[in-house]
């Protein structure tokens, strides 16, 4: 509701005595016939995204440059609401392809990413991290939010993530790719990190480069990339890394390694409905070198 959010703002005396602003986001409605398969469509990815953009306006530019600079948080979020619903919506792997989606968009908002986006829920409900029916299985979300901690913010070394503009050239006469979403930042270390879903039903093969006339990237890269894990297609709720089957049962976090990319790093071929991260060790932009860097905590 952006209006509320304007007069709430505006009704705030000076200086804005609030140190953050938080918010409940939620796309979809779990109890729709449909929901399963709204959930991994471009429209519904760039409507989740749209709601995001709502709320950073209504407050970043409501009190004339006030509140440009307020923090902010989603302190609830799931793909869905009314407990995610039955059909497996929030809790599969087409969740995931939302769940990254969305926290690269909070990371890479206009004034300045999210400090930090909390899920609705760890454990209960049907939108859950983990399956507490289940002997406290893992959903693929939870890899997602795992890689993210470990990759983007470098296991949580409380250096922050500094966010990139990840952009494409103007496309004329090839396909846009809208499925492709992509993000990029400088790990704590300063160096380069890509996260790229595809949600679409093809591999799209993309090409890295720094800056709009840089010359393709030196050096391999580490690939962590995700995929339904069996049969069940989108609605599975088993995940593979990298071709081969993960697990996580009873609390128990497992190895996540890498695969090595060979050079030319810039190029990676995004399977179809995936979710990967991949790590440039030896490439560290002039950007991630500079003060300033925010960062968006996966909680």
């Amino acid at each position: 509701q952006p209006d509320w959010i304007v007069d709430f703002v505006l009704a705030l005396p000076a200086p804005l005595p609030l140190d953050v602003f938080t918010y409940h986001m939620y796309e979809g409605y779990g109890k729709a016939p449909r929901i399963a398969a709204q959930v991994p469509t471009v429209a519904f990815l760039d409507e989740a995204r749209g709601l995001v953009d709502t709320a950073v306006g209504a407050v970043r530019y409501s009190g004339a440059g006030a509140a440009a600079a307020l923090p902010l948080m989603i302190t609830e979020t799931a793909a869905a609401w009314a407990s995610g619903g039955p059909t497996g919506a929030c809790t599969a792997f087409e969740s995931s392809l939302w769940y990254f989606d969305h926290l690269a968009h909070a990371a890479s908002t206009p004034g300045g990413g999210h400090l930090a986006v909390a899920r609705q829920t760890l454990a209960g409900g049907n939108y859950s991290l983990v399956d507490s029916n289940r002997g406290y299985t893992a959903h693929s979300d939870y890899f997602v939010a795992l890689l993210w901690r470990r990759v983007v913010e470098g296991g949580g070394t409380g250096v922050g993530a500094r966010v990139l503009r990840a952009a494409r050239p103007p496309v004329i006469e090839t396909d846009t790719h809208h499925a492709l979403r992509s993000f990029a930042a400088c790990d704590p270390s300063g160096r380069l990190v890509v996260g790229v879903a595809n949600a679409g039903g093809e591999a799209i093969a993309t090409a890295l480069q720094l800056g709009q006339h840089g010359a393709p990237l030196a050096g391999g890269a580490e690939a962590w990339v995700l995929e339904a894990g069996g049969g069940g297609g989108l609605l599975d709720e088993s995940v593979r890394l990298n071709g081969q089957p993960l697990y996580s049962v009873g609390g128990e976090v497992p190895e996540l390694p890498p695969v090595t990319l060979p050079a030319p790093a810039g190029a990676f071929s995004a399977p179809p409905f995936s979710v990967a991260f991949l790590r440039y060790a030896a490439v560290l932009p002039e950007a991630c070198g500079r003060d300033g860097g925010g960062t968006l905590a996966a909680a």
